[in-house]
């Protein structure tokens, strides 16, 4: 039987380049949306228990397809992790949750100290880590005021 020498070394390239690709995407982070009233608590994490680093977040407004919210990291070199994030249904600070310790600036919107989130309507986060986007599609429920329509 004749056996091909470089058959155990292809093997091997091919075992190191499968774990360098799995190394270097965000397979093990997870986004969950948990809404409950007015408010929408978004848990970003890697294995399920520890803060992910992340580059920029985005909120889509999907019946539109207008990006309502977007920070981004200032320096991408010296990236803090987060792990969670707390949104509620009318203004929002443009910086939540102390996303301007982490090093967070902001992109959209351009002016004003906060954005609007509005219940009953389809959103979009995205976190931009490692290179990929993760995202998740979430409606704050929200309780109409008194004489208040919901779309």
């Amino acid at each position: 039987m004749v056996t091909d020498p470089g058959f155990g070394r292809r093997q091997r390239v091919m075992i190191v380049l499968a774990l360098l690709l799995l190394a270097c995407t965000p397979w093990f982070v997870s986004v969950d949306v948990l809404c409950q009233g007015d408010t929408v608590q978004i848990t970003i994490r890697r294995l399920g228990e520890y803060a992910v680093p992340v580059r920029r977040i985005r909120v889509v407004d999907k019946a539109v397809e207008r990006t309502v919210w977007e920070v981004y990291q200032a320096n991408p070199e010296s990236m803090r992790a987060m792990d969670r994030l707390r949104l509620q249904a009318g203004n929002n600070a443009v910086l939540p949750d102390g996303l301007a310790r982490l090093g967070f600036q902001i992109s959209v919107p351009a002016c004003g100290d906060s954005f609007e989130l509005r219940p009953q309507r389809p959103y979009q986060i995205e976190f931009l880590v490692e290179g990929a986007t993760m995202r998740k599609a979430f409606s704050i429920p929200g309780v109409p005021k008194a004489g208040e329509r919901m779309e």
